[in-house]
This record gives structure tokens, C-alpha cells and sequence, in this order.
């Protein structure tokens, strides 16, 4: 069975390590974690070392491959993550078995899919992103790479989110809609029409709080 480590040790990791106990195949070995000390024993496995620990661990065996557990809150520290990493280890995708995607469903390398999501016929989703529980995606939707969703997204049909965009908990998009990168909705937003200049956007309808920090 594949030994999986996660960047980051807490919350969102610990989430992800959960999954993949749930997926059933893979080994958690353990978190890389610049927060916390080496060998603390948390909920889902061991610290193992800082980032910088993750290359020489990965050729002593210590782990096979690897998902980045940093949150939306360090959007671009997530993407360096991944862009760093991924050319020389693998990402694999990891789908909670309580959700539902489509045999249509294309899922980008270190995309993680948590519990009760249903993604539809041909959503396109790329890579490093992440997916709380209870998202829907209607079909022929395409989420850009390093994208973050909170729980009980609704996605209708012929939607494109750009990359680094985060969706707060219980986002609505009707369909035939653009979101450019690096949007941010507050919870509860409901976008009608397109986005076309980063910030956080709230309200029904969706209308600019702020530029995103």
C-alpha cells in the first residue's frame, strides 16, 4: 500500500489524512509541518520533519507520495507548495468513498474530493484543489488549479472558475458563468453573472467587499 505524506499538520491535514483512512488505500505516514516538532503524534500520524526535510525523506522511503494540506487562508504558499514538489514526486487524486463523480470526471494530479460531493458528466477539475464535503458540480463546470471550496458549494452547468479562486461555505454560481482567478466569495454568495476582477465578493447577488489580501 502507497505511504502517503501531507504538508501541513494541522486542520486541513488532518482532514485529508481522515480521507484517505476512509479511501482505504493508502498508509498515512505522516505530516511535514514548519509549526510543529518532530516526532509530535497527532490525530492522524506523525510529525516527520519541515518542508525542507521532504526530499530526503522521500528517497529513504519514508513516504511514496504526497498532498499539500495548507488552506485557502495561504493561497499562494499552497500553489509553491505544489509547484515545488510535484516535478519529482507524485500527486495522487484522493476521492472520499462517500462521494459521487461521474466516469467523466477528469480530477488534476493532488486534488483531494471530501464526502457527499457529486460532481456531474465532464467537469474538468485541474490540479491541487480541494473540495469540503457536500459540493455539487453540475456538468461541463471546469475549476481552475489551487482553487479551495468550502462545504455545500452549487455549481451549475458551464461554469469556469479560474485558478486560485476560494468558494466560502455554501456558494451558489448559476451556470454560463466566469469567475477569474483569484476571486474569493464570502458564505451564502450567489453569483449571476460574471466576475471579471479579482477580490471578495459577497451578497445576493454577489457584488465586490474588497480587493483579496
Amino acid at each position: 500500500m502507497p505511504k502517503l505524506a501531507i504538508i501541513g499538520g494541522g486542520d486541513l491535514g488532518q482532514q485529508i489524512s481522515a480521507i484517505a483512512r476512509a479511501h482505504g488505500g493508502y498508509d498515512v505516514a505522516g505530516f511535514f509541518d514548519d509549526f510543529q516538532e518532530l516526532g509530535t503524534q497527532t490525530n492522524g500520524g506523525p510529525i516527520l520533519g519541515r518542508i525542507d526535510d521532504i526530499e530526503a525523506q522521500h528517497a529513504d522511503g519514508t513516504f511514496d507520495t504526497l498532498l499539500v494540506g495548507i488552506g485557502y487562508k495561504h493561497t499562494d504558499f499552497r500553489r509553491q507548495c505544489f509547484e515545488r514538489f510535484s516535478p519529482k514526486m507524485i500527486f495522487p487524486t484522493l476521492v472520499h468513498p462517500a462521494a459521487h463523480l461521474e466516469p467523466t470526471v477528469t480530477l488534476g494530479a493532488g486534488t483531494v474530493v471530501g464526502a457527499g460531493c457529486v460532481f456531474d458528466e465532464g467537469v474538468l477539475i485541474a490540479e491541487n484543489c480541494y473540495f469540503n464535503p457536500g459540493c455539487i458540480i453540475a456538468h461541463d463546470t471546469s475549476i481552475g488549479a489551487n482553487s479551495f471550496c468550502g462545504p455545500g458549494e452549487t455549481l451549475a452547468g458551464f461554469i469556469t472558475v479560474e485558478e486560485d479562486c476560494f468558494l466560502g461555505v455554501g456558494t451558489t454560481i448559476i451556470d454560463n458563468v466566469r469567475l477569474t482567478t483569484g476571486t474569493q466569495t464570502g458564505g451564502g454568495t450567489v453569483v449571476t453573472s460574471d466576475i471579471i476582477e479579482p477580490g471578495v465578493y459577497i451578497g445576493v447577488p454577489a457584488r465586490k467587499l474588497r480587493d483579496r489580501s
